[in-house]
């Protein structure tokens, strides 16, 4: 057994294991953005990225049978023929990696956009907040500029009270010195 590669199966060769490593870190980065959605948009992006992870898994099993398709013919002493069939399957294996490269950069490219909204969404949710934090911080000081003026006034009739029940004292204090001194 002889290890012979011509120039057809050496493209055909080089490309599908190119679009095969391109597809298997395509399929990682598509589960990994699948793992993210969920965890921040739900269910509907969810859907999105299960099929993101669908088209890759069946991309890299179509790249693993077009390598076991190539490989035992490099064990051949025979040169494949330039064919329609054979470019076809050439062609296959091309526009499945330029596929899988273009939906990496679609993905990174909405990674940026889902970062870009979850901050946006961040600073609207702190926004309100703060403002609502303002609101009941203007609510507190108007409580209790309410109670200060109850207790003043509380304080003051309680000081008005005292000074009458003082005054009351004092008359019946004069009562009881006049009573004594015979008056």
């Amino acid at each position: 057994m002889m290890f012979n590669v011509n120039y057809i199966e050496g493209f055909w060769l080089l490309t599908n294991l190119i679009a095969a490593v391109v597809t298997f870190f395509a399929l990682l980065d598509a589960r990994r953005d699948k793992a993210a959605i969920r965890l921040i948009n739900g269910a509907s992006r969810t859907l999105i990225a299960k099929g993101n992870v669908r088209r890759e898994v069946f991309r890299m099993m179509i790249q693993v049978l077009l390598l076991v398709a190539v490989v035992p013919g490099l064990f051949v002493d025979n040169p494949p023929v330039l064919s329609v069939p054979v470019v076809a399957v050439v062609t296959v294996t091309v526009l499945l990696l330029i596929n899988s490269v273009l939906d990496t950069v679609d993905r990174n490219a909405l990674n940026i956009i889902t970062v870009a909204d979850v901050v946006s969404e961040f600073e609207r949710i702190a926004a309100e907040v703060a403002q609502a934090n303002a609101a009941a911080q203007a609510k507190s000081q108007a409580a209790i500029a309410v109670i200060d003026e109850k207790v003043d006034a509380a304080a003051a009739d309680a000081t008005r009270e005292i000074a009458r029940t003082d005054k009351h004292q004092g008359i019946q204090d004069n009562r009881i010195t006049d009573v004594e001194n015979g008056q």
